[in-house]
């Protein structure tokens, strides 16, 4: 279901194919032959979900596996695994206008794995880098 302008896919490492469902709020997931292997959705304004009316918009694979999806509306950047289990967010929506939307994604292996993301309003390509969780007590 594609009710906005946003359509987008991703090969995988394994060359699997991924595919954003913006209308249903999930990722499908197809083998090279075209054969559905799964999918997930998470329709939900809380962070490990897809809110408003077709998210998520653009997709990215990354060697490892990891999805990294983008969304609008509430413009953010997250990574999921396979499964569909929320793994972390590379951009909160405070790091973009409230009024962001077609946020593009790419991957690269430098400095141990980067996620550019494309900032269409400021006509920037934003390069974040893993960060090292940090624990107290």
């Amino acid at each position: 279901s594609i009710p906005s302008p946003y359509f987008d896919l991703a090969g995988s490492p394994d060359g699997s194919l991924w595919v954003v469902d913006p209308g249903h709020h999930a990722v499908r997931h197809f083998s090279r032959d075209g054969e559905p292997l799964g999918s997930w959705e998470t329709s939900s304004m809380e962070i490990s979900g897809f809110g408003g009316c077709c998210n998520p918009v653009h997709l990215a694979a990354c060697p490892c596996g990891s999805l990294i999806t983008a969304e609008k509306g509430i413009p953010r950047v997250k990574v999921y695994e396979p499964d569909g289990t929320l793994t972390a967010v590379v951009a909160a929506p405070s790091d973009f206008a409230s009024t962001e939307t077609g946020l593009d994604l790419a991957t690269r292996k430098a400095n141990g794995g980067e996620v550019l993301v494309l900032v269409p309003s400021l006509r920037v390509v934003r390069v974040y880098v893993k960060k090292e969780a940090v624990v107290n007590g």
